[in-house]
């Protein structure tokens, strides 16, 4: 699901543990790319959860 993201913030992801409550990489903000992975990424972890 992080396909759209910046090569740095997929890596990033990909090195980070899966917690309890799912990953929660640190991301360090440097660019304009970088910004709008994190704004992505945090849009996905407080959209309401889909009707299953």
């Amino acid at each position: 699901m992080i396909s759209p993201c910046s090569r740095y913030t997929q890596a990033l992801f990909k090195q980070t543990s899966t917690g309890a409550f799912g990953k929660s990489p640190p991301i360090e903000v440097t660019s304009e790319e970088i910004l709008h992975d994190a704004q992505l990424l945090i849009a996905l972890r407080v959209a309401p959860p889909t009707s299953r």
